[in-house]
């Protein structure tokens, strides 16, 4: 399913949470504040975070599909997780110390990757795990 694009379904086990998510299920008590944050990104993973674009297409572009944050491009997951100018402050000094801890241990993989890739990678970091063999505490 294109959907499940952003999805590592290689760490998807039955019974089983997705890695990603067992740090949080082992916790006694989870905060409203991370509980939502989960959701979101279950909802990134699962490609049913619903965007602008998808109401336009949803709506046969009776509504506009260009991003709320910036009023600039159409709201993608890639202009959501990359490119969109309203979350600059917020994602470039994240997005910076990802991108030096993968240049750090895989030279060149970072510029190697397409746009999807990238937000793939960003979206479901389990991705890299299984590809280029890292330990599960990497």
């Amino acid at each position: 399913m294109k959907t499940l694009q952003n999805l590592n379904m290689n760490m998807v086990k039955p019974g089983k949470p997705h890695p990603l998510l067992q740090q949080q299920t082992q916790q006694q008590t989870v905060s409203p504040y991370d509980a939502n944050r989960q959701v979101l990104k279950l909802k990134f993973m699962c490609g049913k975070y619903v965007l602008q674009s998808d109401r336009a297409s949803l709506s046969k572009n009776k509504v506009d599909d260009t991003c709320r944050v910036c009023c600039e491009s159409p709201e993608t997951s890639q202009h959501m997780v990359l490119g969109c100018s309203g979350l600059v402050a917020i994602r470039d000094p994240i997005l910076r110390d990802i991108k030096s801890v993968i240049e750090e241990s895989f030279p060149g993989l970072w510029q190697s990757y397409t746009q999807q890739q990238k937000v793939s990678a960003l979206i479901d970091c389990t991705v890299l795990y299984k590809k280029h063999k890292l330990s599960k505490v990497e």
